[in-house]
């Protein structure tokens, strides 16, 4: 059965280097998107369901991405966290079992916590 990633980021080559990270675990994405406006709209025609992890940039080109984060946490989505500000390391216990990641990031240390993420489910 097939995994899928929910990819919101606004920086490029970070959204293209996840995505190499998710071939590699043999995960496909919805995304990459980079803006909130745009990740819900996207979201309103996916179900729920078939996301088995989000990955969120929490400072996107329309602002935070907390919106997102509430609708997979009200889902049971596990939530990855990565942002290059430090003060947003607290997400992870307010979206548990949601987990933090800083930019610039390590890519197995990323690729990691995906495997796990999207094993939980």
């Amino acid at each position: 059965m097939n995994k899928y990633v929910f990819l919101v980021e606004d920086e490029l080559l970070i959204s293209l280097e996840i995505e190499m990270l998710l071939s590699e675990l043999n995960i496909k994405s919805h995304g990459p998107f980079s803006s909130c406006q745009a990740a819900l709209a996207a979201l309103a025609n996916i179900d729920a369901h078939s996301i088995d992890c989000a990955i969120l940039d929490v400072k996107l080109t329309d602002g935070e991405a907390l919106p997102l984060a509430r609708v997979f946490h009200k889902h049971g989505i596990p939530i990855i966290f990565s942002s290059g500000h430090a003060n947003n390391h607290h997400l992870e216990t307010y979206y548990p079992p949601g987990k933090y990641i800083a930019k610039p990031f390590d890519p197995t240390v990323m690729k990691n916590t995906i495997a796990l993420s999207v094993d939980k489910l």
